[in-house]
């Protein structure tokens, strides 16, 4: 699928799509407390959770695709 393109417009989408989905999760995060629904916090550790692994993948698959390019002849 991607053979042939740009692979820096991929890099980009995706550390694009990983702040903002940070971003946002803060924002609500920021709201809930600003409306004092602690409930709301309570409920959001599940998904915290999955966002740090989402990082944490979205950092790696970049990483592979920079060392993958520098070796090439």
């Amino acid at each position: 699928m991607a053979k042939g393109r740009n692979p820096e417009i991929f890099r980009f989408i995706s550390l694009s799509a990983t702040a903002l989905t940070v971003c946002a999760f803060h924002q609500q995060n920021t709201n809930w407390v600003m409306k004092e629904d602690w409930s709301a916090l309570m409920d959001c550790t599940g998904i915290s959770t999955a966002l740090w692994v989402l990082v944490v993948a979205s950092i790696v698959i970049n990483g592979v695709t920079l060392f993958a390019e520098r070796k090439k002849p």
